[in-house]
């Protein structure tokens, strides 16, 4: 990952960037998501996570994060366990998420 963003001149974009290799459990363990919040000064449950996958939305979960759901490349039902839903980025907006998730 570290690779890619820095190829797409990316990394200065991110406060915080956690790999697997960061990390005792990867994803559906709630490592990743608990280590970035760590990382970045906020409490799990302070966090939005963004997904696309089902182990991705178990790990959010598992941390105490409020999960997106992003049916990209598996479906809506498929990602049930997030907490808001949509399809793609441009569907959601700061005010929907403070309505919906109380971000």
């Amino acid at each position: 990952m570290r690779l890619a963003l820095n190829a797409l001149g990316l990394t200065g974009q991110f406060e915080a960037i956690v790999t697997s290799a960061d990390v005792k459990q990867g994803k559906p363990a709630p490592d990743p998501y608990v280590e970035a919040a760590r990382r970045l000064g906020v409490s799990p449950s302070d966090a939005v996570v963004f997904e696309d996958t089902t182990f991705g939305i178990a790990s959010a979960k598992a941390a105490g994060a409020r999960c997106v759901g992003v049916a990209t490349t598996l479906t809506r039902g498929q990602l049930s366990g997030a907490d808001l839903m949509i399809d793609d980025f441009r569907d959601i907006s700061p005010a929907q998420l403070i309505r919906d998730l109380g971000a």
